[in-house]
Parts: C-alpha cells; sequence; structure tokens
C-alpha cells in the first residue's frame, strides 16, 4: 500500500530537493529565474453540481473560487526548472459540504526539475497535482471539476544515462519511479519501479531506428483488489523524415504481464500478453498549419479497475494563423483484464480564437461524442459547448463565460444537462 505518510514524505522530500538544488548552483546563473505570481478570483453559477437527471432548484448552487499561483522557471547548464503551481479553494454558498479548502484537494499545477539537461547522466524529478475522472461511466464533465473526480498527485524521478561515443549510435539506460495518490478511497493507489535500455541508430539526419526493453515492477494497494505485477515490454522504432514538412515515427513490440494474486482472486487468469505498436504521422505547412494523424495499442492503469488494453487513434488539425482553430477527431476501445467491462468511445472537438478588437478575443469551442458500455448495454450522446469573452491587460485578464454539457442515455436515471455560467479575474505578473 501506498500510505499517506510516504506520500507526504516524498512531497516534502521534493520541494528540498530544488530548493537545494537553486541554492547550490553557481551564482552567476542565479539571474535565469523568472517568478511570476497570479491571483484568480472567480464566481460560478451551476444550476446542476451532482449531475442529476431530475434537477431542480436544489442542485444548482453559486461557486466562489480563489485561486492564488506561481509559474516559475529557472535556466542554467546545472539544472532546469520549471513550476506552475496554485491552490484552488472552492466555496458554496448553499452546498457546503462540497467546499473544497483542504489542502490535499486544491493543488493544482506540475513542477518538475531537471539536474545537468543535456548531458549523458541526467535526472529528472516531477510531482502533478490533477482532477481526473474516476469512473468512465459515470457522468462527468470538462466543466464540473467536483462530481465523478478526484484529486491525483503523481510523482515521478526518472535518472538517465546515455553513452553516444560512437558515431552514428546512441545507447539509453533508464529508471523510472512512480507514485500515484488518488483522494478518493476507490482511487488504485500505487507505486511503480521501471527500468529500460534502448539503443538508437542514426542514419542520417532524416531516418533513425531502436530496439529497445522495458521492465516494470508494479505494486498496488494492498487494501483494494489492485494486485501487483511484473511486466516486460520489448520493441523496436523508426523514424523518418520526409523532407522539411512530413515526418513518420513508429513503435511496434510485445508486452508480457503476469499478476500476482492472493487466495481470493485464484480464480482470475494471472497472464496477459498483447502486441503494443504505435504510429504518427505529422505535417507541418509554413509554420501555420499542423495535421497529425495517430494510432496506438498497450495496457493502461485505470484509476479504479486495473489494467486496460486501450486502442485510441486521433486525427487533429492546428491553424496557428491570426484566427486559431482546432479541429479533432478521436476513437478509443479500452478491454479492462481483470473486469468483464468494455468501453467505446468515438467523437470530435472544435475550438476557434477570434479576436474582436485590441485585447478582446471571444473563445469558442463544441464537441460531440458517442459512448457505448459493456456489459450493462448503455449507449451515451455526448454533447458540448462553451463560449467565452476575454479581455486581457499587461497584468489584467477578465473572462465571461458560459458552458453547456449534455449526458443523454438509453438507461433510465443516467441522463443529464448541466449549464455553468462565471466570471473571472487574473491578476497577473
Amino acid at each position: 500500500m501506498v500510505g499517506e505518510g510516504r506520500m507526504k514524505r516524498l512531497f516534502w522530500g521534493f520541494r528540498l530537493f530544488l530548493g537545494a538544488a537553486l541554492l547550490l548552483l553557481p551564482g552567476q546563473v542565479q539571474a535565469a529565474v523568472e517568478i511570476h505570481p497570479r491571483l484568480t478570483v472567480s464566481e460560478e453559477y451551476n444550476d446542476n453540481i451532482d449531475l442529476v437527471e431530475d434537477k431542480d432548484e436544489d442542485d444548482d448552487d453559486f461557486i466562489t473560487v480563489i485561486s492564488p499561483g506561481i509559474l516559475v522557471t529557472y535556466n542554467s547548464a546545472y539544472f532546469v526548472l520549471n513550476g506552475d503551481y496554485s491552490l484552488v479553494y472552492r466555496k458554496y454558498r448553499d452546498h457546503t459540504e462540497e467546499d473544497e479548502t483542504e489542502f490535499k484537494d486544491i493543488q493544482r499545477g506540475l513542477v518538475s526539475g531537471d539536474i545537468l539537461p543535456n548531458h549523458d547522466f541526467s535526472i529528472h524529478v516531477s510531482n502533478e497535482w490533477s482532477r481526473v475522472v474516476i469512473d468512465e461511466r459515470r457522468p462527468s464533465s470538462e466543466e464540473n471539476l467536483s462530481e465523478n473526480r478526484t484529486t491525483l498527485s503523481h510523482f515521478i524521478v526518472n535518472p538517465r544515462y546515455r553513452f553516444r561515443r560512437i558515431p552514428t549510435y546512441e545507447l539509453a539506460f533508464d529508471y523510472l519511479y512512480e507514485n500515484l495518490r488518488y483522494d478518493a478511497p476507490e482511487g488504485d493507489d500505487y507505486q511503480s519501479h521501471e527500468a529500460g535500455v534502448e539503443l538508437t541508430k542514426s542514419f542520417g539526419p532524416r531516418l533513425s531506428a531502436s530496439l529497445g526493453y522495458r521492465f516494470r515492477a508494479y505494486l498496488g494497494d494492498d487494501e483494494l483488489e489492485n494486485p501487483d505485477y511484473l511486466r516486460h515490454d520489448a520493441f523496436a522504432g523508426l523514424r523518418i523524415q520526409l523532407g522539411p514538412d512530413l515526418t513518420l515515427s513508429g513503435r511496434g513490440g510485445k508486452a508480457w504481464l503476469k499478476y500476482d494474486y492472493d487466495e481470493t482472486m485464484e480464480d482470475r487468469e494471472d497472464r496477459y500478453d498483447t502486441l503494443i505498436w504505435s504510429a504518427a504521422a505529422e505535417y507541418r505547412l509554413s509554420g501555420r498549419f499542423v495535421a497529425l494523424l495517430e494510432y496506438s495499442e498497450d495496457f493502461t492503469d485505470s484509476v479504479d479497475e486495473g489494467i486496460v488494453k486501450d486502442r485510441e487513434g486521433r486525427l487533429r488539425l492546428n491553424y496557428l494563423g491570426r484566427f486559431p482553430v482546432t479541429l479533432e477527431g478521436f476513437h478509443r476501445r479500452g478491454e479492462y483484464q481483470l473486469t468483464d467491462r468494455e468501453e467505446k468511445e468515438t467523437g470530435g472537438l472544435l475550438t476557434a480564437t477570434v479576436p474582436v478588437m485590441n485585447r478582446l478575443s471571444l473563445l469558442l469551442g463544441g464537441d460531440y461524442s458517442y459512448h457505448e458500455y459493456e456489459p450493462e448495454g448503455e449507449e451515451v450522446d455526448e454533447y458540448g459547448g462553451r463560449a467565452a469573452l476575454e479581455l486581457t491587460t499587461r497584468y489584467l485578464t477578465v473572462t465571461l463565460s458560459y458552458a453547456y454539457r449534455e449526458w443523454d442515455s438509453n438507461l433510465e436515471g443516467e441522463s443529464y444537462t448541466n449549464n455553468i455560467a462565471f466570471l473571472s479575474a487574473r491578476l497577473h505578473y
């Protein structure tokens, strides 16, 4: 089990590590530090805070959000620090039991440090705090970060060594330690130890190939049915640049997993294997248009139901001109290995930024996805839309926004609609 005391020690150890690294660096690189504090205050109206089907006047509320934050960067030949960290206090006018004011609930952001970047031996350390969906089948939305969501703390230590003394060859060794802790009790807290080796051969500036092997020891939460497992991966990769605009890359191999069950789970299959592969094509035109097509198949870890065999593909089109536009289509199929569950999701999204006048922009977005959940036989049409006016000055950003979300299920009592409006002001330096 990943204990709370251990997680706290890791968190404070990470802070001490970053602080000590800054203090020990040579004085002549101190000027590389940039610090940008900020404070965001917003008032939100949510007409369905619990995402229920038959909402009434007791299901809406006004929510006050206060979020201090800081952006820190530090760059030198010995150490690189990138930190974007904030605390998000949420206070409900009527549903005070939903307040988020405790430290474990309000952290957001990513803080990472790299010791000896661009050297043969380097160390990467990071901690990310985010809100994630607990159960993919229960109602959730990007706009409502309370219902069916929990706070995840994801800690990483990753030392790496690259042997580059033979021309056109690179041999890389690395070790990766991960510690994941969910605030919700149903989340599968775990830690893992992973090591790998990869040999890369460069045939010129436009072609390279690689061979590799990875081993992972997954240590699950003993208080949940989240057993330990061992995983082995063997793979080969290829990257080709076809001209200045088009790049193709791919990786393929096989993964083997073996679970360590206790006596209560001996009736389950304990070995799994699958082909793992990914392919991507990226096209860039004149620095303004980017197209990305990618597909992958692999084992992943779910929040609360063990490993999932994921098949996922997406096509993303970005226009980066005066009116930035992103269009994306996606498909995902997930097969849970420890439980009788399968999920399919197909959909797309569109976002655009329209300059209205100097420093004033209109932000638009819409999405649609179709979900299938087995064995329940649930089918869901999900619709979303959002619009915002954003006024940006040197030290102040003011946003007026509205978002709509509809979850239309064929099962009784599982549908909902949600309207959210908010006004926010962010003071930044």
